[in-house]
């Protein structure tokens, strides 16, 4: 797992092919408000994002108590029932942050309804990436202390679509965490 933790901290890239990401920010196709219109799409790098590869955090701070404003649509719940404050802008310093710009795959496909965009190979309804919390011993203790939690690919991903996963209590400060037990 540092491993991982390695390549998404030196900008998802390998060495025999820089500038050429694994993921990268894109302009999602979901109907954002302004201002929010980032997404993150799987690179040139690879035909295919892999199941388990991580996306990491941009972390502003940690707090007790939930934040409002922007940062709501933002923050995760950590262990201890904390709050990670993340970037809710691109940071240039720290590229690995891009799991803060993954969007919602929560669309609602009830009968009557219409898919968002039916023009695009991907159903925008679908989530391929869960939240883990970094709180076993996959992680060497320093990563587990900067990194609480990340994103991880559940299935492969094909270059071009853009990550989506759902949203909902894990990303509160309170209630059950997640593990990365399955991070083997």
């Amino acid at each position: 797992m540092d491993q991982r933790c390695d390549f998404a901290v030196a900008g998802y890239c390998f060495d025999n092919n820089p500038g050429v990401p694994a993921i990268q920010l894109c302009t999602t196709t979901l109907d954002a408000p302004e201002g929010r219109r980032r997404g993150v799409q799987v690179g040139e790098a690879l035909p295919f994002l892999p199941e388990g590869f991580i996306i990491l955090y941009s972390e502003i701070g940690r707090s007790d108590l939930p934040e409002d404003g922007i940062q709501r649509f933002y923050q995760v719940g950590i262990k201890g029932g904390r709050c990670m404050q993340i970037h809710t802008d691109p940071d240039p310093e720290k590229i690995h942050g891009l799991a803060n710009f993954i969007n919602a795959g929560s669309v609602s496909t009830k009968p009557g309804k219409v898919l968002l965009r039916p023009d695009l190979p991907q159903d925008m309804a679908i989530a391929q990436c869960t939240l883990h919390k970094s709180t076993t011993g996959y992680l060497s203790p320093a990563y587990r202390e900067k990194f609480p939690a990340y994103v991880r690919a559940a299935e492969n991903i094909p270059q071009g679509h853009e990550l989506l996963m759902m949203y909902g209590s894990a990303h509160k400060q309170r209630g059950e965490y997640d593990s990365d037990e399955s991070d083997v």
